[in-house]
């Protein structure tokens, strides 16, 4: 397998397959891989619904009651992974999954 670049393409060169692309196609591949294979997270994965004092997330035992809180006051997912480190993307999202299925009885 060889690669070759230049600022304006990319080639790959694969016995059996030949794809060159430029720069363009290569942001539109991106941008669509990004979009796509997005798979819910199934919250009993990372939350111990069972745990002293409430639930909690497995991964960092934060409860969920205050990562709820924390979301509700303003910061994205994002900023509160800055301040909590340790703190995933998907255990965000586990805990809201959890509190929804709460809701739904």
């Amino acid at each position: 397998m060889n690669v070759y670049t230049d600022n304006a393409a990319f080639s790959l060169d694969v016995p059996g397959l030949d794809l060159d692309l430029d720069a363009d196609e290569i942001v539109s591949l991106v941008r669509e891989s990004r979009r796509e294979y997005r798979v819910a997270v199934d919250w009993r994965a990372y939350v111990d619904d069972a745990a002293p004092g409430g639930a909690a997330l497995r991964e960092t035992r934060f409860s969920v009651a205050a990562i709820l809180d924390e979301l509700a006051d303003g910061p994205g997912p994002d900023e509160m992974r800055r301040r909590r480190p340790g703190l995933s993307r998907a255990a965000v999202e586990a805990a809201l999954r959890y509190a929804a299925e709460l809701t739904r009885g």
